[in-house]
């Protein structure tokens, strides 16, 4: 079973491009178990409070996250990328995101990582297969 450590942009892609996240983590990963760091959460409450197109899916993704009782954990980290980053080490976790600048940092520090791709799938990259 393989543990992703779910950034907010990745969470947010399936509300926002309308794509089935289970059935692609499913495809990707077979077995899966999605954690999310408490800086993550947090930046997701802030976002559903706001009154921006975004808000809608933070919502939804937090209706998401106790529907299906996701494990939020909390590594005391300043910044929600540190904590990410901790999470995957500490899990031996997949690093989910978009954003280009954690995707690099995780793989320049060996951690595997799954993104969004064409607003419709996920691609999963191993380091060594990542030219950074």
């Amino acid at each position: 079973m393989f543990i992703v450590v779910a950034d907010t942009n990745f969470l947010l892609a399936p509300f926002q491009f309308r794509f089935n996240l289970e059935y692609e983590l499913e495809r990707v990963l077979g077995g899966y178990k999605i954690v999310i760091p408490k800086r993550v959460l947090n930046e997701l409450k802030s976002l559903a409070g706001m009154r921006t197109r975004d808000s809608i899916a933070a919502r939804n993704v937090l209706e998401m996250i106790e529907k299906k009782g996701l494990e939020i954990v909390d590594f005391n980290k300043n910044k929600a990328d540190d904590e990410i980053i901790e999470a995957a080490k500490a899990f031996n976790g997949i690093v989910a995101t978009n954003d280009r600048e954690l995707k690099a940092r995780a793989l320049k520090e060996g951690i595997p990582c799954l993104f969004v791709r064409e607003k419709k799938y996920l691609v999963l990259v191993y380091p060594r297969s990542y030219d950074i």
